[in-house]
C-alpha cells in the first residue's frame, strides 16, 4: 500500500514538473532615440510629441501583476504648471505621420522584445495629441496627467503605475504590439525612462491540465490494482 502511495505521489510530481513553464518574471523595456541619453525620449522636448512601440508577448502561463512607468531624474526646465500627458496606444499599425527612430531589438532572459519610438511635431500648441486613448494611471492618481512644480534643479524620480484592472488597457497590453503615447506641454530633461511588467503563474489550471493527471492517476489506481492480482 505505502508503495502504492509514493508511486501516485512521484506520479503527480512528474506531471506537473513537465508542465510547469519557467518561472515568471520581472520584464523591462527602454525606449530608443538616436542621441545623448538614448533612453531619455529627446529629453521630452516640448514641441514634440512622442509614441513609444514596443513588440512584445506576454507567455502564455503568465498574467500580469503590476506595470510601471518610470522617468528618472525628471525635471521641468521652469517651475510652472506644465503637464505631461501619458496614455496607453494601441499601435497595430505603424503611426501615420510621425518620424520613427532606430528600432532596437533586445533580449531579456525569457522573451525578447522590440522597440521604435515614433515623434511629431506640435511646436507647443498645447493640449494633448493622444486624447481618447486610455490614460495610463492607476486610477489613485489624483490628475489626467503629472505636472512638476517642484524647484528642485536636479530632477526627481517619477513612477507612475499603470491601471492593470482597466480590462481594455490591459488587452491592448497583452495583444503583442502597443505604445506609449507622451505629449509634454514643457521640456522636461530627464535621465532614461523604463517600463517594468510584473507577472505571475496562471492559479487556474487548464482543462487539459486536469484532464491528463486524471487519467495518470487513474492508470496508477488500475496499475496497483493488477499488480496485486
Amino acid at each position: 500500500m505505502k508503495k502504492m502511495i509514493m508511486l501516485m505521489i512521484m506520479s503527480c510530481l512528474i506531471l506537473f514538473t513537465s508542465i510547469m513553464p519557467a518561472a515568471a518574471t520581472v520584464y523591462t523595456f527602454e525606449p530608443y532615440d538616436n542621441s545623448g541619453t538614448r533612453s531619455d525620449i529627446m529629453d521630452l522636448d516640448h514641441t514634440k510629441y512622442y509614441d513609444w512601440r514596443i513588440v512584445w508577448q506576454i507567455p502564455e502561463w503568465e498574467k500580469i501583476t503590476g506595470i510601471n512607468l518610470t522617468f528618472y531624474c525628471i525635471d521641468n526646465w521652469q517651475k510652472e504648471d506644465d503637464k505631461l500627458f501619458m496614455h496607453i496606444l494601441d499601435n497595430d499599425t505603424a503611426p501615420v505621420g510621425l518620424t520613427p527612430f532606430t528600432t532596437k531589438n533586445y533580449s531579456t532572459p525569457s522573451m525578447p522584445y522590440s522597440t521604435t519610438l515614433y515623434w511629431g511635431t506640435d511646436n507647443q500648441n498645447g493640449g494633448d495629441n493622444w486624447a481618447g486613448n486610455p490614460l495610463i494611471f492607476d486610477p489613485l492618481w489624483p490628475h489626467t496627467y503629472w505636472t512638476d512644480l517642484l524647484d528642485n534643479q536636479g530632477g526627481e524620480n517619477l513612477i507612475v503605475p499603470v491601471d492593470i484592472t482597466d480590462e481594455i488597457l490591459l488587452a491592448m497590453i497583452t495583444d503583442g504590439t502597443f505604445g506609449i503615447g507622451l505629449d509634454p506641454e514643457c521640456h522636461y530633461y530627464n535621465n532614461g525612462v523604463r517600463l517594468t511588467i510584473t507577472t505571475a503563474f496562471k492559479t487556474v489550471p487548464e482543462p487539459e491540465t486536469l484532464l491528463l493527471l486524471g487519467l495518470g492517476l487513474l492508470g496508477v489506481v488500475f496499475f496497483a490494482r493488477w499488480r496485486k492480482q
